[in-house]
């Protein structure tokens, strides 16, 4: 409850939310909004398309991709989330509607990425390929 009502004081969000009432849409869109939220267009897209890249390959839901343990670390020990009111998340919503409603095309074959000025993962140590895009380095292993 200690994070419910702490989320509830912040000015730019205008709600807090329980993760397991949240829709698949709302999960992509807040996965989006808090991995990429400052990284533009191009970057958005190409969280987005991690995303869609591993629901495809794993024939599983966009939600259990977002939510799956220690994949993203937005949602690392989370239980309440709030819902920003703002112009980059309504953005992440629109491409998130596209994703659920199955109209979002994939901009690459990546599966994974990470900001390498904040981590440098074991499993990134030898790419076959990558490509930074806004601060992440995306990776195909």
């Amino acid at each position: 409850m200690k994070h419910f009502l702490m989320l509830c004081l912040l000015p730019s969000y205008i709600m807090a939310k329980p993760i397991v009432m949240m829709k698949e849409r709302e999960i992509v869109a807040m996965t989006l909004y808090m991995e990429a939220r400052g990284e533009g267009s191009k970057g958005l897209e190409a969280v987005a398309s991690v995303i869609w890249n591993r629901a495809y390959h794993s024939k599983t839901s966009l939600r259990r991709v977002c939510l799956a343990p220690k994949q993203f670390s937005c949602w690392n020990d989370k239980y309440f989330i709030a819902i920003p009111h703002n112009k980059v998340y309504n953005t992440c919503l629109v491409m998130a509607n596209r994703m659920t409603s199955k109209k979002f095309t994939s901009s690459h074959k990546f599966r994974h990425y990470y900001n390498p000025s904040l981590c440098s993962p074991s499993w990134a140590k030898k790419p076959k390929i990558k490509q930074l895009i806004g601060n992440h380095l995306f990776v195909k292993l």
